[in-house]
């Protein structure tokens, strides 16, 4: 493989001028561009010590800061393949991803993964030698990362990416974005997702700046950490979107351009957003694992007329809307969203019967529901497993969240289909509060029924001080049907 389908290569190339110039920064320490380029070297000298051939799978767990970028440029550049492992993750999942993934090493130690329980070569962070060294990008495996999801709906899966995915998805990503060298983004999203991967890429690849900090944060310390990183753009969830219309008041913060990912960004968060700072870009983005990073995006200029699509795909993606037939849904028909074209994974690592169930000759099967408008633009309506049948009608999850959040009641919503031992399966609707305000049932089920079909009313309302989400923003469905098993 040449050095233009390199990681490493790409980003060498992108970095190695003004080196004096900022890039990267956690909670801890910043890197001008040539520190990270010297810390990278002086990783690689370590590794090429210890390994004498190339295509391991390595893992590079987070909570590190900086260093687990460092890592897997380093990594990437002499050959080898990134296992990002989450620091948020069960000693289980910890386990299942080591083992699956028959990593070779582990750059630095992980509190799931206990002294003798796994076969991996521990490898502790080298003595800083600032010996003037080279970025090694002559060698590389044909997979850059094996990305395991978030385990939202099981078991984690291992989606393994090509270095030809990944630069290809960033830069399609950038070119829709446009970040300049002047650009600073604030993230807060466990380094092992996906969306941290593309925003560090698409920024590395730009020659712009990035803070970036795993800390899982409450609302307030989180808008305390975006004004403290001096940012001028954001990416983020759903919910910390939401937080930072709330926090803001009138332009107050000087965010040049916003983007979503992970999960559905509701109208009602855009209209406000719009409201409070009218001088920033705000990008809705519908990504994918297993696609190297954002499959959607819905340009800034086009929230007035189409808020709540998510877009048409980046360069190098196709979405098609399939039929329970497989055959092409109509324009406005509801069916399962693919997608297909020059970034999908080559496979689930390890786990061909997966596999085989996602990649299909149309695509990748997303799991999403959804239709193609007559501009060409995708909507999402929910997930297939959210769907299921309330007295012989089907039942959505996503009408049902966006038609609460409408009433402004609501900080966080989330609704599931649950076993009743007298209805069937019914809506079960999960809801934190906004701060000062008090649930009415007499309130928010008249306002459903203007809205709503009456087979997608909620048949139960259970308060949670927090919807269980993953690090990404999405929303863990096993823990929701198990609570709404225990109360219905």
């Amino acid at each position: 493989m040449n050095n233009g389908t390199n990681l490493a290569a790409v980003i060498l190339g992108a970095l190695t001028e003004a080196p004096s110039e900022p890039f990267l920064s956690d909670a801890e320490r910043s890197l001008t561009r040539g520190q990270f380029l010297t810390a990278v070297a002086e990783r690689q000298h370590q590794l090429n010590k210890l390994f004498t051939t190339t295509g391991h799978n390595i893992l590079v767990p987070g909570g590190r800061g900086i260093q687990s970028w460092v890592d897997s440029i380093a990594v990437w550049g002499i050959g080898h393949t990134v296992v990002p492992l989450g620091i948020a993750i069960t000693d289980s999942q910890a386990q299942y991803i080591a083992n699956i993934s028959d990593a070779k090493a582990i750059l630095g130690h992980h509190p799931g993964l206990k002294e003798g329980g796994f076969s991996c070569m521990v490898i502790d962070e080298p003595s800083l030698s600032h010996v003037k060294m080279g970025i090694q990008t002559n060698i590389t495996a044909d997979i850059a990362s094996i990305v395991f999801t978030s385990g939202s709906t099981g078991n984690p899966k291992g989606a393994a990416l090509t270095h030809k995915a990944l630069i290809g998805n960033a830069r399609a990503t950038r070119d829709v974005l446009n970040p300049d060298q002047s650009d600073k983004l604030f993230m807060a999203i466990p380094f092992n997702f996906i969306s941290a991967i593309s925003h560090f890429l698409v920024m590395a690849i730009s020659g712009a700046k990035l803070f970036a900090i795993e800390t899982r944060l409450l609302a307030a310390d989180f808008f305390t950490a975006l004004n403290k990183s001096e940012a001028n753009c954001f990416g983020g969830s759903p919910m910390q979107m939401r937080w930072i219309g709330d926090f803001t008041q009138n332009g107050s913060l000087p965010l040049r351009w916003l983007m979503s990912s992970g999960d559905h960004l509701p109208t009602e968060t855009i209209s406000q957003l719009s409201k409070q700072l009218p001088n920033s870009d705000i990008f809705t983005v519908y990504g994918m694992t297993e696609l190297a990073g954002r499959f959607c995006i819905l340009p800034p200029e086009m929230h007035d007329q189409h808020a709540g699509a998510v877009g048409r795909p980046i360069h190098g993606l196709n979405v098609l809307v399939m039929n329970d037939d497989k055959s092409p849904a109509d324009i406005d028909e509801v069916g399962e969203v693919y997608a297909s074209g020059e970034y999908l994974m080559q496979s689930y690592f390890g786990t061909p019967d997966v596999t085989s169930m996602t990649l299909t000759d149309k695509g990748v099967r997303t799991g999403d529901l959804g239709f193609l408008d007559a501009n060409g633009l995708l909507h999402l309506v929910g997930r297939a497993d959210d769907e299921f049948k309330c007295n012989g009608e089907k039942v959505s999850a996503l009408p049902i969240i966006q038609a609460l959040m409408e009433t402004g009641l609501f900080s966080d919503v989330a609704v599931c289909g649950a076993e009743s031992p007298v209805y069937g399966t019914v809506p079960y609707a999960f809801y934190v509060l906004k701060q000062g305000n008090v649930f009415d049932k007499k309130i928010v089920v008249p306002h459903l029924r203007r809205v709503l079909p009456s087979s997608h009313i909620p048949r139960e309302f259970k308060p949670l001080p927090a919807i269980p989400r993953t690090g990404s923003g999405k929303v863990k469905r096993a823990d929701l049907k198990q609570l709404a098993l225990q109360n219905l």
